[in-house]
């Protein structure tokens, strides 16, 4: 283990020789407490502790060094052989949030790193007492010879489990992080363990929870998207067995993601306002009394005994990284079908994770121009009028639906419809497609059956003077319930359904400006210096390029 006054050592000797560097350290470590009057200054035990690894791990002094790297390098107090060794160990630490895999307890215990996703045996004491498997836990470990250990002055054990398709979106939260990082997170937020240590006194009421909250949503703008009787209603009617439980707490983490402000300033706020509040609210599940009621009883009942509290972190970004790769293949000439691919995987990962985001009309009418782009006409139709019904002010699905009805859709439908075909084709020389792989759509001979027929009717029609617009053909009632079958059995129609539940208010002017893509009649992306297809005369470029 490392022995007493290693780290202390180093501190003692900058303090000494480096006032200034030290002074310039503080100034920027504690900025917020400065700029308070003298009188409301005040640093824990804890923040001192925070503080000094900070110095000694993450701060440049004026060569660049960090002070740790720097009294290694130049030795300043002649050590030898293994004491100088430990300070070289010391300069290749991490900090990072661990999983807490395995514990025993008085010995060590078993850690992964979130960043490197790299599994760690550190030997460790005090904190095998009180960390338990599947928790996780900020701090700096380091090879100290032939063993990792935790060298943090202040080492947190986070109240919470993390549900596995959440880590992505944890990683990015909490990217970079240091000392300095989770001291400012600490004085920003309330911390749940804080409550456990104090009791019952550190409850808030209900009222203040309310009003916290309250605030949160105004400052943040959620409010209007949803209301807090709105996050009420979710709360008191959601059990914990019912598969939306999450929603309330991933919906608000959505809708708190803006391009007016910080993302994670903003979760840091929202969260544990959002905890408070509903561990006020009176429960049907808990026989009219809330969570703080339940946790006083049990305070009575068991004095000294630490609470169990833990919350469900659930918001990730894979539905982001499909809608992003969704809307790349659309710029390539034949993307249609691997562009529809990646925005059904959006919508399912939006519905796992119960999930969404302030302009989520953007998806539907992406996927309904993709739809277009693939022959399918009807379910593209039903995507943009789900676009407008979310999002009236939405001008590009307006737009779209518009330019469909007017029929400048049809040869692109047809055309897709004649790309669905040939690939099908190429598959099986029987006309249609029974796959064993997970990753390929697998057609019956229903559903083949039922393309060649809408394709040939399409290449009919196209050929034919004064041919009807798709908007204005009419299917058979047998077709007509085999693609509203079809459309339902998609996850945007199911996610469709969990939105309408919640009630979320989307019926706002879009926050960015659309930008429009145009394609010719055969599906290929308009060129730059080809004529904008919008007819005012100018180049592609120079117009709705832009």
């Amino acid at each position: 283990m490392l022995r007493r006054g290693t780290i202390p050592k180093v501190l003692e000797y900058y303090g000494d020789a480096y006032p200034r560097e030290v002074r310039r350290a503080l100034s920027t470590f504690f900025a917020d407490v400065l700029m308070l009057p003298e009188e409301e200054r005040m640093i824990s035990e804890d923040d001192e502790k925070y503080c000094n690894e900070w110095f000694l791990f993450d701060f440049k002094l004026q060569n660049g060094k960090t002070p740790i790297e720097h009294f290694y390098e130049t030795n300043p107090l002649r050590l030898t052989g293994e004491e100088l060794a430990v300070y070289k160990d010391l300069t290749k630490s991490l900090y990072d949030v661990f999983e807490v895999l395995d514990v025993r307890v008085g010995s060590d215990m078993s850690l992964r790193s979130l960043s490197k996703s790299t599994v760690f045996l550190v030997k460790e004491y005090l904190a095998t007492f009180q960390a338990k498997p599947g928790t996780w836990v900020t701090g700096r470990i380091c090879y100290v010879r032939d063993h990792y250990e935790i060298v943090s002055g202040a080492s947190i054990i986070l109240p919470f489990s993390l549900e596995k398709n959440s880590e992505r979106h944890f990683k990015k939260m909490f990217r970079g992080i240091n000392p300095k990082m989770v001291y400012n997170m600490s004085r920003n937020v309330d911390d749940i363990a804080e409550q456990n240590e104090y009791g019952t006194e550190s409850f808030v009421s209900l009222g203040e929870a309310r009003k916290k909250l309250e605030q949160a949503f105004q400052k943040y703008r959620i409010d209007k998207f949803v209301s807090v009787k709105q996050v009420q209603k979710w709360i008191q009617t959601t059990d914990i067995d019912d598969e939306d439980y999450r929603a309330p707490t991933a919906l608000l983490m959505g809708l708190a993601e803006s391009r007016e402000f910080d993302c994670r300033e903003a979760l840091n706020e929202l969260m544990p306002a959002l905890q408070e509040f509903a561990n006020a609210l009176p429960r049907k599940t808990l026989g009219g009394k809330s969570p703080n009621d339940m946790w006083r009883e049990r305070e009575k009942d068991h004095q000294g005994e630490q609470k169990d509290l833990q919350a469900f972190i659930t918001h990730t970004e894979e539905w982001n990284t499909h809608y992003r790769r969704g809307m790349q293949y659309m710029k390539e000439p034949d993307g249609a079908e691997k562009s529809l691919s990646e925005y059904r995987k959006a919508f399912q990962a939006l519905l796992n994770e119960r999930t969404t985001f302030r302009e989520v009309y953007r998806l539907y009418a992406n996927t309904a121009i993709a739809l277009f782009q693939n022959g399918e006409a009807y379910a593209g139709k039903r995507m943009l009028e789900t676009a407008l019904k979310i999002n009236p002010y939405y001008d590009f699905a307006a737009d779209q639906l518009r330019r469909y009805e007017a029929g400048e859709y049809d040869q692109v439908i047809a055309y897709g419809f004649v790309e669905k075909t040939d690939r099908m084709s190429k598959k099986t020389s029987r006309g249609y497609h029974v796959s064993k792989s997970k990753s390929e759509r697998v057609y019956t001979k229903k559903e083949h059956d039922r393309i060649l027929r809408s394709v040939a009717a399409a290449l009919f029609l196209q050929n034919k003077e004064g041919a009807l617009p798709f908007s204005e053909r009419k299917l058979a009632k047998r077709e007509e319930r085999e693609e509203k079958k079809a459309f339902e059995q998609e996850p945007w129609h199911t996610y469709t359904l969990f939105l309408k539940k919640f009630g979320i208010n989307f019926n706002h002017q879009p926050e960015v400006p659309t930008r429009h893509t145009f394609f010719r009649a055969d599906g290929k992306k308009i060129a730059r210096n080809e004529p904008c297809p919008c007819g005012g005369g100018k180049k592609y470029k120079k117009c709705h390029m832009t």
